[in-house]
């Protein structure tokens, strides 16, 4: 892969990954207001950059627990507030009970949002990077292909230290 992606921050609970106009955050296990409101603040200044709008992926890691009400109710705040934002998908990782609660817990912080682009959630990172490229190519804002996005996400994780909590 000819441009990898970049890690500003990673930490136990949050990372957050940038790759050309995408803004990734990746959810590895509790959901912090203080972190819900770094990744905004981070997430307004990555888009002073990139005037023409921004992708947001976000990633649900298997262990990572429901979020508390006011991390959920930040986290609403932010995606009605993006307006940079042309584009947002989500990728849960994990199957079962665990992974559907946690989808319908994003599902009704999509509907409290209200956000103003195109949302949708996944169950692949691969899914959620391919529909992305194809909303941001579609509004001319992109040269994101998808696979070249899944990768740089992945090679990009596989340099965190791994977690110590368990979820």
């Amino acid at each position: 892969m000819a441009e990898p992606a970049t890690t500003l921050f990673v930490d136990p609970d949050v990372a957050i990954i940038t790759w050309r106009n995408i803004y990734t955050v990746v959810w590895r296990n509790e959901t912090t207001l203080r972190a819900s409101e770094m990744v905004h603040k981070r997430c307004e200044e990555f888009a002073r950059r990139h005037v023409e709008g921004v992708g947001m992926l976000t990633v649900v890691t298997a262990n990572a627990p429901m979020p508390p009400s006011e991390s959920r109710e930040r986290l609403a705040r932010f995606m009605r507030e993006g307006t940079y934002v042309m584009a947002s998908a989500v990728a849960f990782e994990g199957t079962g009970f665990r992974a559907a609660a946690i989808r319908s817990v994003v599902t009704g912080l999509t509907m409290l949002a209200r956000q103003p682009f195109p949302h949708k959630i996944f169950a692949t990172l691969e899914d959620a990077s391919g529909w992305l490229a194809t909303q941001l190519r579609e509004k001319g804002i992109g040269r994101c292909i998808d696979l070249e996005l899944s990768d740089a996400i992945a090679t990009s994780r596989e340099q965190f230290p791994r977690t110590q909590r368990a979820g």
